[in-house]
């Protein structure tokens, strides 16, 4: 499991994988919370250093959770990232 990531890979993945990935068409993402709250601490400071268009980000306690979340149609193209809670 995970238990932290470390800051190179934090870095890489703000710095180098999210804005390549949004510049080829992400705009929703699901993310599973991890059982680790330093895990968890580190994906939202990823999630959170993300610049540019819009990204649509909900956190969900299961994969089938996230993935029911992902197949909905979005309603609306959000204008910020959107950080929402699983409850």
């Amino acid at each position: 499991s995970l238990k932290a990531v470390k800051q190179a890979d934090q870095d890489w993945m703000a710095q180098d994988w999210m804005p390549r990935a949004i510049a080829v068409g992400l705009r929703r993402m699901a993310l599973v919370i991890p059982k680790s709250a330093l895990a968890h601490t580190n994906l939202e400071q990823m999630v959170g250093r993300v610049p540019g268009p819009a990204l649509d980000v909900a956190y969900f306690a299961t994969v089938d959770e996230a993935r029911a979340w992902l197949n909905q149609s979005p309603v609306v193209r959000p204008h910020d990232v959107v950080k929402t809670s699983a409850t």
